[in-house]
């Protein structure tokens, strides 16, 4: 993604699943963000974006071309029940599991 101060400037983003140990696993998603500047890599940036992750699974979709046709996001985490408030007892969180699609708009 361009840097619209600087047009020397490219970021690129990767998403990745990445197995973790311990109570925020088995899976985190983790951005890398890799910033160049005229053309040779300045700096790379490591981020956490959701903790414990079940499964998660990117389905891209493309025609002829190569033309993005639609993204999909399949997503399951485990909620933090250490976190949550207890009524009375031990209450347990099911594991939650979002899906969702998106597909470009056609401007012609």
């Amino acid at each position: 993604m361009p840097d619209p101060s600087d047009p020397d400037t490219e970021e690129v983003w990767t998403i990745e699943r990445v197995e973790v140990a311990g109570p925020t696993g088995p899976f985190e998603l983790r951005a890398t963000i890799q910033r160049y500047v005229d053309g040779a890599l300045a700096q790379t940036t490591e981020r956490t974006l959701i903790r414990r992750v079940q499964d998660v699974l990117f389905t891209l979709e493309y025609a002829v071309g190569p033309r993005l046709e639609r993204a999909t996001i399949d997503l399951t985490v485990q909620p933090d029940d250490v976190q949550a408030d207890t009524v009375g007892g031990d209450l347990e969180a099911p594991a939650l599991r979002m899906v969702t699609s998106v597909a470009p708009r056609r401007l012609e």
